[in-house]
């Protein structure tokens, strides 16, 4: 198993495996059914949304196949803006009630981090990161903040992805894990090295 996450109402758990596809039980982990057997490839990320007839799954794996299900697997569709992609690094949703969806993501045109804001049916690229594999990072607190880690450095935008601000520029790498802390940290390992900051967020 890879991934865990909670439907927006509290009472479904998913989880994502390796060559499984999705499964879903209630919260306290029983009753457990595969939802997604016709899903090639497992599912190393998971997102959850509400959609109109219930739950929406998105699902990613590592070598960057990604689709979305509203009829609870039955079917899955791959979302739009996504061609090239070769490998998926990050999928994460913000906390703050809105559907903003971000993937960081490789492929033919090196690195990027994409954008959906109509629940994961299309996808726009919205920071570009080069060769650099970054990674991205957003609390949990419901304020919408994002962070990214560049080759640039730690990227903040306020607005969903619409502008970033620079705040710091650690040491030069070319791969980079990010996760923070809603006390106050943020903590980035840059080519196997390990950095904290404490005023990054």
């Amino acid at each position: 198993m890879h991934v865990a996450r909670l439907s927006p109402d509290g009472s479904t758990l998913y989880a994502g495996s390796s060559a499984g596809g999705v499964w879903r039980g209630a919260e306290d982990g029983t009753g457990w059914e595969p939802i997604g057997d016709n899903l090639y490839g497992g599912a190393h990320w998971l997102e959850i949304l509400q959609a109109s007839g219930g739950d929406r799954v998105l699902a990613a794996t590592d070598d960057g196949s990604i689709h979305y299900s509203d009829d609870d697997g039955a079917t899955w569709t791959a979302p739009t803006g996504l061609d090239g992609v070769l490998s998926v690094r990050r999928l994460l949703m913000l906390s703050d009630g809105g559907e903003a969806l971000f993937i960081v993501a490789g492929g033919s045109e090196g690195q990027q981090v994409y954008r959906s804001t109509d629940g994961g049916e299309s996808f726009e690229v919205v920071l570009d990161l080069g060769e650099f594999k970054g990674d991205a990072w957003s609390p949990r607190t419901g304020a919408g903040d994002l962070y990214v880690m560049s080759g640039d450095g730690l990227e903040h935008s306020e607005d969903g992805g619409e502008t970033w601000t620079l705040l710091g520029q650690p040491a030069a790498g070319s791969r980079a894990e990010l996760t923070g802390s809603e006390a106050g940290a943020l903590y980035a390992v840059i080519d196997g090295v390990l950095y904290r900051s404490e005023d990054g967020i």
